[in-house]
């Protein structure tokens, strides 16, 4: 999915699994800080981009993994929080750059970097604050997600198990296929041959 494609609520609907009122919800939550989505549209909803649909589709696989909303929640809120408090300080061109703060998020990078030599103590403080949070929370995120992919292992193996077979299948099927083909037009040369005599 690129950016320049467009989908409907619907299409998202379908693609995720999710009802339009599920995906109003996680709208709401703030689950989705970098939607790009265009205005409501008449009855079909929003139109959302694919940078959009890369957002919802973390938020599909941190929901199976058993990560609960209200951590992601928590997360991105922490996040937003952050980031906030470092564009107060962020560097302008000629001063010393130092990076404080890299983040990957639902869709893109967040990379801040500020003169640190400008951040009050009492912001620092709250920096550290945020920053220990935001580990803790990512960290708690991530164990549940290692879990959930532990705990999926012996079915991954039995879809791929089945894949393999599926495209042996496949290609034992165009093999014959192809025999069958070869079979065929060596029987019409050999009863053309026939004809002839």
């Amino acid at each position: 999915m690129n950016d320049d494609e467009r989908y409907t609520q619907a299409e998202i609907s379908e693609l995720f699994g999710w009802s339009p009122a599920w995906l109003r919800k996680i709208e709401l939550l703030g689950l989705l800080p970098d939607l790009q989505s265009e205005p409501r549209r008449g009855r079909h909803g929003r139109i959302y981009t694919g940078a959009d649909v890369a957002s919802i589709m973390w938020v599909a696989l941190l929901r199976h993994a058993g990560v609960e909303l209200s951590d992601m929640k928590e997360y991105v809120d922490l996040a937003k929080e952050l980031t906030a408090l470092l564009e107060k300080y962020r560097s302008k061109d000629g001063e010393k750059l130092r990076l404080a703060f890299s983040h990957r998020g639902w869709s893109e990078d967040i990379i801040i970097r500020v003169d640190t030599d400008k951040i009050s103590r009492a912001d620092q403080a709250r920096i550290g604050r945020i920053t220990k949070a935001l580990e803790s929370k990512a960290h708690d995120i991530t164990l549940k997600a290692m879990e959930w992919r532990f705990r999926m292992k012996p079915l991954f193996t039995q879809m791929e198990m089945l894949e393999n077979t599926a495209r042996d299948s496949a290609e034992a099927m165009i093999s014959i296929n192809h025999a069958v083909v070869r079979n065929s037009l060596m029987k019409n040369r050999l009863l053309a041959l026939n004809a002839k005599k």
